[in-house]
């Protein structure tokens, strides 16, 4: 924060994302103190956000397989290998669904469900940590879903209020269902409170 603060008056326009952290009300009051000149950054408008036309540039050119020398399956079970340091295989039946991307017309984004037990869940944060080579290199990350409701809003609902890149909510609600970990009238009712919470904050000038 200190760095940040180094560039108060200066020519230096400053840009994060719209995590709730980052919006929050402290932080806008800190910002503010300290004369730091910050630059808005539209949650749908890449025309607007020199940071997803960045993110929008290296999607289009990574690739991630090439079909003529692997399947997807492979090059998944490569790339997991890399970046959380253990084998965790892929196979066809893991394979969920597939769409076009809308940020690049050339990519195509595949989505698969791998079960594992609480003991290969543990195993591999462990090995992420421990031994990966590219971990927190890329944008791969494991994150831990809340499946419970609080009074508040608070667990899933919650959960759910926050920014999603792509289609990653709708492939996340689409996981849980698959799965049978919530039935279809609580999803429901999660992404009903997820909106309501997102309509509040987005009215909340603070």
């Amino acid at each position: 924060m200190s760095e940040i603060g180094d560039h108060a008056d200066s020519d230096v326009d400053f840009q994060q994302d719209n995590t709730k952290p980052h919006n929050d009300r402290i932080t806008s009051l800190w910002l503010r103190k300290q004369r730091v000149r910050v630059l808005d950054c539209p949650a749908c408008g890449p025309d607007l956000s020199p940071i997803e036309n960045v993110l929008r540039t290296m999607k289009c050119k990574i690739r991630l397989v090439n079909p003529s020398k692997e399947t997807l399956e492979v090059g998944l079970s490569r790339e997991l290998d890399e970046e959380v340091g253990m084998a965790v295989p892929v196979g066809m039946d893991n394979h969920i669904s597939s769409c076009l991307s809308t940020s690049c017309p050339r990519l195509i984004t595949h989505f698969y469900i791998k079960k594992m037990t609480e003991s290969e869940l543990r195993d591999l944060e462990r090995a992420a940590v421990a031994t990966a080579t590219d971990h927190g290199l890329e944008v791969l990350s494991m994150v831990r879903v809340p499946l419970f409701f609080l009074r508040n809003g608070g667990g899933l609902p919650y959960f759910l209020s926050h920014l999603f890149i792509s289609n990653s909510r709708a492939q996340q609600l689409s996981a849980l269902q698959h799965c049978g970990l919530l039935s279809q009238g609580e999803l429901e009712k999660a992404v009903r409170q997820a909106e309501q919470m997102r309509c509040t904050h987005s009215a909340d000038p603070h």
